[in-house]
């Protein structure tokens, strides 16, 4: 469950009116508007966020893809692994991961 939706969950389970004192004290319509619409909004802002690492994803992974033919290449030409290369490969597959985390995707 993402914190957008354990934060929709949290407000449907918001009463209307609440114990207080000796009686019961009615949550106001400012406090709930204020509170949904600040739920509804970081509902919207996480979906963007979704769409975009969807977007990014195969681009991450053609990436790795890529960065991984160029360290082989530097091992092939120079008979070594080249620093550069090995650290770019490095931070491609690093994000790649962080996408798929996100995503609840796999690791491919």
């Amino acid at each position: 469950m993402t914190p957008a939706q354990t934060a929709l969950d949290i407000m449907q389970t918001i009463p209307r009116v609440v114990p207080c004192c000796n009686g019961t004290q009615a949550v106001s319509a400012a406090t709930l508007n204020a509170l949904r619409e600040s739920v509804q909004n970081a509902a919207e802002e996480e979906q963007i966020i979704y769409r975009i690492l969807q977007r990014a994803r195969p681009v991450a992974a053609a990436h790795v893809v890529r960065m991984q033919a160029e360290a082989d290449g530097a091992v092939a030409l120079a008979g070594k692994p080249n620093a550069a290369s090995e650290e770019w490969l490095s931070q491609a597959r690093e994000l790649l991961f962080s996408i798929n985390a996100r995503l609840g995707g796999n690791d491919d």
